[in-house]
């Protein structure tokens, strides 16, 4: 019979861990090309313990996002795509594919706060 400290190393797959470091060291199957076939392809996940928002934007292109924004909690998976990212409903603040903001509405043109904030981003599952 094994430990508690092995079998926790073994088992647990989050961020950090020893098990999860070494998951993300390869190519995971995660999605069906089919699941992003409707009007809306957008999709809520978890995987590896964290919780994710896979979508294509409007070129068709790939995107993967945490599913949790730092600015106020709001969930992506509920924005809207718009110029090849998500529009987050919350606040509409913009996003592109990888997360990283790239307008912020209610900001001045010179304010340069995108630049340093974007959603959480998933531990290397790109």
């Amino acid at each position: 019979m094994i430990g508690q400290d092995l079998n926790d190393g073994l088992i647990r797959v989050g961020s950090g861990s020893d098990a999860g470091g070494v998951l993300r060291g390869y190519s995971q199957l995660a999605l069906l090309s089919d699941e992003f076939a409707s009007e809306r392809p957008v999709v809520a996940m978890r995987m590896m313990g964290e919780d994710l928002v896979p979508f294509r934007d409007n070129k068709g292109d790939q995107g993967l996002i945490g599913r949790h924004c730092q600015h106020r909690g709001a969930d992506p998976f509920f924005g809207r795509r718009e110029d090849n990212g998500l529009c987050n409903a919350f606040h509409g603040w913009h996003f592109d594919r990888n997360g990283q903001f790239v307008e912020q509405s209610g900001e001045p043109e010179s304010s340069r706060m995108h630049e340093q904030n974007r959603t959480s981003s998933p531990d290397s599952l790109s």
